[in-house]
This record gives C-alpha cells, sequence and structure tokens, in this order.
C-alpha cells in the first residue's frame, strides 16, 4: 500500500512538470559535442563513478536495455553508441562529456531505470543543472520507488529548492533502504544534517541585505573569486565566460579556461562597473584571482600547471601590470604535489595565509600560514589547526586588515548544504575561537566562497551558487548562472523568511524530526581600520618619489613593518588597525627623512580614511625636518621610550653625512606662562642633544634651542608666517586643538652641509 501511496505521488508529480522544464537533449549534446568533441581520451576509470553490482541491475528494469526493446537493428545500433559514449565519460567521472550521451540514449528509451538513474545523479552534482535532474529522478522512482540511488538524490533536488521538510523525510526515509551501502549513508547522513540546520537557520536570518552585482560582472558561464582595492573602486575577479585568452575550453568542465578581469567604479556606490579582461596576466590555461595586496599594487594568481596550483605574482605601476612571475609568495607555498589557492596577508604582511591540500593537513583543502622571522625570511609553512581545519574543505582564508580576524568557506563545520562561510577571531595568546556559520542568507543551501569584508566593515563581497528564477528557490538575490559575485550590506532592516508551501512528497513518513539548534548569530566585532593614503614627492620639483616607508609600533617600540610608494605616482596605502600608536617614516637616498605619527586609541575608533602628503627636502643648508616621534613627559623634559627608534635615524642620519651640522629646536603651544614654555622647550631640545651625543654625534655639529610658542606651524600657503609673525597671530595659530598638537614639537634644521650625502636607504626589519 504504502508503495503505491508514493508511485501516486511522483506520478501527479511529474504531471506538472512542462515540456520546457526537461533539457531538450539534442541541443544539449550539439553543444557540448562541438566544444568538447567525440569520445577520444583513453583514461583509468574514476573508482567513485564505477557502476556497483546493484546498479548494473538497473539496465534490465523499466524498459531493459536490450535489442528487443527497439523496432530495428539500426535504432538499437545508434542507441548502443550513445549509451556506451555516455557510460565511458561517466566512468571516468566526466560528467559534463557524459551528459549529452546519456540524454540522447534516454531519449530513445526514456523508461529504463540506469539511464534516469545516470542522468539525474550527472545533473545533480552540479548546481547549475540540479533543478533539471529532477524529471529524471522523478521518473526512476515510478519505475522503482524504493530506489536509493534517484531518492538520495531527490532529496538533494529538495533542498536546493527549499522544500526542506520534504528533504527532510526524503533523506531520513533513505537511511532505512536495505540497499544503502556505507558511502551512501555517508552521503545522505551529510545532507540530512545540513536540511535540518538549513530549517533552523531559516528561522533566524541575519541583518543583511543581499545583491548580485548585475550582468555586467556576472554572466551565464560563472564568476567568481573577487578581491577589491581599499577604496572599493577596483575590483578583480575570476571569470570562465567567452572570449578568454586562447579561446580554449576546459574538457573537464565544458567552460572557458578561467581569465583574471578588471572592473572598476567611480564610488564605492556605484553600480556601473565597468569590466574588461586583464590580458596581461592571462595565459592559454587557468589563471585565477588568488590575492590583493592592501595598495592595490601586487595581484597574486592561481595558475594550473599539469597537476599541480601554484600562486605567481604581477605588479603594477599603477597604469599596467607587468607579467606574473613566481616570486616570493609561489615560492612560498609551492610544493611538486600540492595544489595551493587563495593567499591573505596580515596588514603588516608579516604573516601570511593561504590554502593548499599538501600533506600534513586534516582533510582536503586546509588553511596553512607562514611568518616573517626577523631577518625577514619566511618561516615553514605551519597548518593552523584542527579548530579551523577539519576533514572536510576549508578554504578561501581572508584574514582582516586587525591582522586576528579571519572569514573562511568550510564544508566540514555544520552547513546549510555546500560550503558556507564562517568567522573566527585569534586571541592575544594566538588560539582561533570556534568558527560561526555567518548565517542565512549570505550562506544557502549552496555553496558560498571568496568572502571579502570591506576596510568599513559596512559591506562585503562574495561569490555564490545561490539559485534564482523560480517561486521555489531562493528570493534574497538573483543569480545568472554558475558563481555569481554579490554584495553584503550591513546593518539593514531584517529580511523575512521566506514563506514556503511544501509539498508533502513522502506522506506516509510521519515520524517527526527533532528540531536542530544552531549557534547564536555571529558577533563580529572587528577592530576598526584608519585607512592611511600618502603621496611622497619631492619637496622643490614636486615629483612623486618611490621610497621605503617604516611603519613603527611606539607603544612596543618595534618596527613592525617596510612599504614602498609606488616608483612612478609616489601612492602608497597602509592600514593601520586601532589601539596602536603608530610612527610612519619616508626615507630616501640624498633626502631628509620625514615622519609622522598616528595615534588610534581603540575605544570609540571608528573607519576612517586619512591622506597625508609627505615631501622630501633635499639636504641643503636652512632645510627643516619635525620629529613627530619624539615624546616626553608630560610638561617635563624626559624622553620616552618611544622616542628612541626615531632618534636612531636621526643618529644614523649624522653618521652617515659626517659633515652635516644641525640645529635642534624645541617648541610649544601657548598653554602656560612665556617663560615656562621657554624654559621647557629648550630643556627638550638638549635632552635630544644629549641622546645625540650619547649615540657617538661631537657635540660640536650640534646646536640646540627653545623657542616656546614663538614659531607656530605656519600655513602652506603663507611662506613669509614667521617673518611677519605678531603675538595676535601666534594666539590665532593656536586657536584649535589641532594647531596646538601640532606646535608641540620637536625638529631639526639643516645649518651647514660641505658634502654630498649619501644615506643608505632603509631595508625591512633595519
Amino acid at each position: 500500500m504504502k508503495n503505491n501511496i508514493l508511485r501516486i505521488v511522483f506520478l501527479c508529480m511529474l504531471s506538472v512538470f512542462s515540456v520546457s522544464t526537461i533539457i531538450s537533449a539534442q541541443t544539449t549534446a550539439d553543444r557540448l559535442n562541438s566544444a568538447i568533441g567525440p569520445k577520444s581520451l583513453k583514461k583509468a576509470k574514476n573508482p567513485a563513478w564505477i557502476l556497483t553490482e546493484t546498479q548494473k541491475g538497473y539496465a534490465g528494469k523499466g524498459t531493459p536495455i536490450s535489442k528487443q526493446s527497439f523496432d530495428g537493428s539500426k535504432s538499437y545500433k545508434q542507441f548502443n553508441d550513445y549509451y556506451k559514449s555516455g557510460l565511458y565519460y561517466y566512468e571516468q567521472g566526466m560528467r559534463v562529456q557524459a551528459i549529452p550521451y546519456l540524454m540522447q540514449a534516454q531519449e530513445m528509451l526514456p523508461n529504463n531505470l540506469l539511464l534516469n538513474v545516470l542522468l539525474g545523479k550527472t545533473l545533480c552534482i552540479s548546481t547549475s543543472t540540479r533543478l533539471q535532474s529532477e524529471p529524471y529522478l522523478v521518473k526512476a522512482l515510478q519505475i522503482d520507488s524504493q530506489n536509493k540511488d534517484a531518492m538520495m538524490y531527490l532529496g538533494r533536488v529538495l533542498l536546493s529548492k527549499y522544500l526542506v521538510d520534504s528533504a527532510i523525510n526524503t533523506f531520513t526515509h533513505c537511511l532505512t533502504l536495505p540497499a544503502m551501502d556505507t558511502n551512501d549513508t555517508e552521503y545522505v547522513t551529510k545532507w540530512l544534517k545540513a536540511a535540518q540546520y538549513t530549517k533552523a537557520r531559516l528561522k533566524k536570518p541575519e541583518r543583511v541585505f543581499i545583491d548580485n552585482l548585475g550582468t555586467v560582472v556576472n554572466t551565464t558561464s560563472g564568476d567568481y573569486a573577487s578581491v577589491l582595492s581599499s577604496d572599493e573602486l577596483t575590483m578583480y575577479f575570476t571569470s570562465i565566460r567567452p572570449g578568454s585568452t586562447g579561446g580554449k575550453i576546459d574538457p573537464s568542465s565544458g567552460y572557458f579556461f578561467e581569465d583574471v578581469y578588471k572592473a572598476t567604479r567611480s564610488t564605492n556606490e556605484d553600480t556601473n562597473w565597468i569590466v574588461r579582461n586583464l590580458s596581461v596576466v592571462n595565459t592559454d590555461g587557468h589563471d585565477g584571482t588568488s590575492g590583493l595586496s592592501m595598495d592595490g599594487n601586487r595581484i597574486f594568481i592561481h595558475r594550473g600547471i599539469k597537476r599541480e596550483g601554484l600562486i605567481y605574482t604581477s605588479k603594477s605601476d599603477d597604469t599596467t601590470w607587468d607579467k606574473p612571475a613566481l616570486g616570493n609568495e609561489g615560492k612560498l607555498v609551492m610544493t611538486k604535489k600540492n595544489h595551493d589557492k587563495t593567499i591573505s596577508y596580515t596588514f603588516d604582511e608579516r604573516t601570511v595565509y593561504f590554502v593548499s591540500d599538501r600533506e600534513g593537513g586534516y582533510g582536503g583543502y586546509d588553511i596553512w600560514y607562514c611568518k616573517k622571522d626577523s631577518n625577514n625570511n619566511w618561516t615553514e609553512p605551519k597548518n593552523i589547526g584542527p579548530v579551523i581545519n577539519t576533514a572536510g574543505n576549508d578554504m578561501c582564508a581572508s584574514i582582516m586588515p586587525d591582522g586576528k580576524s579571519m572569514y573562511f568557506a568550510s564544508d566540514g563545520h555544520p552547513t546549510m548544504g555546500g560550503l558556507d562561510i564562517f568567522f573566527t577571531m585569534q586571541d592575544s595568546a594566538g588560539n582561533w575561537s570556534k568558527p560561526t556559520n555567518v548565517g542565512w542568507p549570505v550562506n544557502t543551501v549552496e555553496n558560498e566562497m571568496f568572502f571579502t569584508r570591506t576596510l568599513s566593515g559596512k559591506a562585503a563581497y562574495f561569490s555564490s551558487e545561490r539559485l534564482g528564477g523560480s517561486r521555489h528557490i531562493d528570493k534574497t538575490a538573483d543569480n545568472y548562472g554558475g558563481y555569481d559575485i554579490y554584495k553584503v550590506t550591513y546593518l539593514g532592516e531584517e529580511k523575512g523568511v521566506i514563506t514556503q508551501s511544501e509539498d508533502q512528497l513522502i506522506a506516509y513518513i510521519t515520524e517527526p524530526v527533532g528540531e536542530t539548534v544552531v549557534e547564536a548569530a555571529a558577533t563580529i566585532e572587528v577592530t576598526p581600520i584608519t585607512l592611511l593614503k600618502g603621496f611622497v614627492y619631492d619637496d622643490q620639483t614636486k615629483v612623486p618619489l618611490g621610497a621605503p616607508i617604516s611603519m613603527v609600533d611606539n607603544d612596543l617600540g618595534v618596527e613592525i613593518a617596510v612599504f614602498e610608494s609606488n616608483l612612478k605616482t609616489g601612492r602608497f596605502t597602509i592600514a593601520l588597525p586601532a589601539g596602536h600608536n603608530y610612527g610612519i617614516t619616508v626615507k630616501k637616498e640624498g633626502y631628509l627623512f620625514h615622519s609622522e605619527n598616528f595615534d588610534i586609541p581603540l575605544a570609540d575608533a571608528e573607519y576612517m580614511e586619512v591622506y597625508k602628503e609627505f615631501p622630501l627636502k633635499n639636504v641643503t643648508v636652512g632645510s627643516k625636518v619635525v620629529l613627530r616621534n619624539v615624546f616626553f613627559e608630560v610638561d617635563k623634559y624626559v624622553l620616552l621610550p618611544a622616542s628612541f627608534i626615531e632618534l636612531d635615524r636621526l643618529v644614523k642620519l649624522m653618521t652617515d653625512a659626517p659633515s652635516l651640522q644641525i640645529e635642534v629646536s624645541g617648541h610649544t603651544d601657548v598653554t602656560g606662562s612665556l617663560a615656562h614654555n621657554k624654559t621647557l622647550s629648550l630643556n627638550r631640545a638638549h635632552a635630544v642633544v644629549n641622546y645625540l651625543v650619547e649615540h657617538g654625534i661631537s657635540l660640536d655639529r650640534i646646536t640646540y634651542a627653545g623657542y616656546g610658542p614663538e614659531q607656530p606651524v605656519c600655513p602652506d600657503d603663507d611662506p613669509d608666517c614667521l617673518k611677519t609673525m605678531t603675538p595676535d597671530k601666534i594666539k590665532t595659530l593656536n586657536s584649535t586643538t589641532e594647531q596646538r598638537a601640532l606646535n608641540r614639537r620637536t625638529e631639526f634644521k639643516i645649518v651647514g652641509n660641505d658634502a654630498k650625502l649619501e644615506i643608505e636607504v632603509a631595508k625591512p626589519g633595519n
């Protein structure tokens, strides 16, 4: 009786499918065969796809595969050619090649169990064709209502349509079938748990908006792995769209080989992207985006070479990209047997996280990391550990600029389906927190990958295979085919859960499924970032300069990173996580160094962008340099340890130029009496002189003075400011908190230089 009810349910279900729902086998076959060609490769069979003895028995069920099932030998010969070609590719695991032949065979013998099961499986494996597998799976269950292959894959289809209760019931019933083997049970159990997790997640949507980036960025082919510049105006991504370099099709996927594309826009609110192929970095093979440096001047390219996947680096001078080379990043993660994918740096570029399937991991792809030692050499790669990595795939690691917050994709942790996006944080001891699923609707029952949150923290970009276009399907965003690139906007209005009308497909299964409890919504508190955009140039000629830029953590008294401004534009970008006092110093051979101080308290900090110019002065008499990172105790002249790195640069400058003579001067704001301020400023200048003398600089090369508030910082548009200084003007130039802070300073001026100055260019770690 139960079997009869089930047959009636599936017959009713089949009757509602329109002819347009089912793929035209001939049309699909013509398209794929013209691109791929007929059976020609002689490869070993793929064990995962070889028919079992039970499956071989499907050939005789329904209308059997035999000559007697056809009117004449000619039609059977044609069918047999389709069937054997399809089965050949199927057992190689070459799904794309198998589909057109199996379709043509099934059209000639539509009521055979094996053909419908094989087509149902091959179409169900891929998100892009999963819904098209449904009629074949239903047909198979009409022929054999207890067929475990058709039932388990139909459950997967139902989950893709968000018919969650029906999917749960289908998977639950699958587990009771006697024909299930260990692999089948493992597959069904995994998806049953995913369906239960999905049901719980749909009740607790996260407060986000999801928007597809549109048809200029996304195509029907597949677009993914986006990386954004810090200002969000430029995006690089991978696409398998037509028009690729070389115009070749990958026989394993049926799509064009991957290429890297560049998309630009005018503002970060602009949705009108302009997209072009970044042809200079692409080859005839696979070329995909693997990462982007913080300043946007280096892009990392993942290339498939034979069986390995290596990471290449291409550099930009702001107008063009050079030919990718296997630089330090590639050599860092390269072995001869592994496949390495995405790469992500911390803000100081002293730690790098990458994804690899190398030996020593916990499962498929794992997240690994390397650090730079005191000599700026990369340490041996280490696995990030079992808190993050699982027996499944853990990939697409994206470290936030704070160096301790990470997003990644995984199918080994509890997910709604395939790969979901997770968040984790590292504590001060280096331990990672238990990953938190970022929830629906960012994650869906399909695959989500390549999640990158913007520096402002208000948005993120990611790739998803979510389905769209049907009343049954996820309506959080449209999808144009395969992976599309989406934008997440945080703190928007809460979206409602999709209302569904569940079809009770397996009416006689009435056992209730236990409620799945999911973790609380992710509390994601990322350290606020100050984005420093700098411009280095010659103070006299205004010509842009490429120069080393040292970042010092004044709280720790250590240099934490060295960057370089662009050789052609003089521009640079540095991310400064809140909670530290930073000293930024630019030095170049033949110029005096220029330093700035950025104190960014963690309390009440928010994302902000700062633009700062670094005019480098030639070594000429009269040139002045403000020592922004020299600090004293409040209202005293005792040097604080945070000053020593800055003063050591001055020691080195005078050591490298033995004929250089300077005046060290102290300055204050107008707070307090004039006499007190002049004495304080003089004593502070004297403290600096004492430091220089203690470190080997002759006293006869140094003079010092204390000017109190009498020489405030003047506007750039008033070159004669100091010559016309008056008490009222001094008061005016101390009228704001910012002006008074600038006026409290120590500086030095060149008063003599008889020889050409030669300064060693700063190197990382020096």
